[in-house]
Protein backbone atom coordinates (compact mmCIF):
# COMPACT_ATOMS: atom_id res chain seq x y z
CA UNK A 1 0.00 0.00 0.00
CA UNK A 2 1.28 3.17 -1.04
CA UNK A 3 1.46 6.28 1.55
CA UNK A 4 2.61 8.00 4.52
CA UNK A 5 2.90 6.73 7.93
CA UNK A 6 1.98 9.50 10.00
CA UNK A 7 1.62 7.66 13.86
CA UNK A 8 2.14 4.29 15.40
CA UNK A 9 -1.54 4.03 17.03
CA UNK A 10 -0.28 0.93 19.31
CA UNK A 11 1.62 -1.91 19.39
CA UNK A 12 1.35 -5.31 20.98
CA UNK A 13 3.27 -8.95 21.31
CA UNK A 14 3.64 -9.99 17.42
CA UNK A 15 2.10 -6.80 15.61
CA UNK A 16 1.25 -2.82 15.36
CA UNK A 17 -1.37 -0.41 14.35
CA UNK A 18 -0.03 2.50 12.57
CA UNK A 19 -2.06 5.90 10.64
CA UNK A 20 -1.37 6.38 7.30
CA UNK A 21 -2.29 8.99 5.08
CA UNK A 22 -3.04 7.45 1.35
CA UNK A 23 -2.68 9.84 -2.18
CA UNK A 24 -5.47 8.73 -3.68
CA UNK A 25 -7.11 10.32 -6.82
CA UNK A 26 -10.42 11.35 -4.62
CA UNK A 27 -8.18 12.93 -2.26
CA UNK A 28 -6.15 12.46 0.99
CA UNK A 29 -7.50 9.79 2.95
CA UNK A 30 -6.63 8.45 6.62
CA UNK A 31 -6.47 4.62 7.45
CA UNK A 32 -5.43 2.14 10.02
CA UNK A 33 -2.98 0.05 8.73
CA UNK A 34 -2.31 -3.71 10.89
CA UNK A 35 0.78 -5.62 10.26
CA UNK A 36 2.20 -8.89 11.96
CA UNK A 37 5.50 -10.34 12.54
CA UNK A 38 4.78 -13.56 10.90
CA UNK A 39 7.32 -15.56 12.88
CA UNK A 40 5.88 -14.43 16.09
CA UNK A 41 2.49 -14.87 15.26
CA UNK A 42 3.29 -18.55 14.03
CA UNK A 43 5.34 -19.17 17.41
CA UNK A 44 2.49 -18.28 19.42
CA UNK A 45 -0.16 -20.01 17.38
CA UNK A 46 -2.20 -16.94 16.89
CA UNK A 47 -2.32 -17.15 13.05
CA UNK A 48 -6.14 -18.71 12.63
CA UNK A 49 -7.09 -16.21 14.79
CA UNK A 50 -5.60 -13.30 12.71
CA UNK A 51 -7.36 -15.34 9.60
CA UNK A 52 -10.22 -15.17 11.60
CA UNK A 53 -10.22 -11.55 11.90
CA UNK A 54 -9.39 -10.71 8.66
CA UNK A 55 -12.30 -12.48 7.48
CA UNK A 56 -14.61 -10.48 9.48
CA UNK A 57 -13.46 -7.47 8.75
CA UNK A 58 -13.49 -8.36 5.05
CA UNK A 59 -17.65 -9.27 5.84
CA UNK A 60 -17.93 -5.95 7.30
CA UNK A 61 -16.77 -4.19 3.99
CA UNK A 62 -13.52 -2.85 5.36
CA UNK A 63 -10.22 -2.44 2.98
CA UNK A 64 -8.07 -4.61 3.27
CA UNK A 65 -4.77 -4.71 1.89
CA UNK A 66 -2.10 -7.72 0.88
Amino acid sequence: MEGTVLATLGEGRFGKVVCVRRNVNTGDTLVAVKSYDRQKATDMGRVTRILQEKAVLQLLNVSTYN
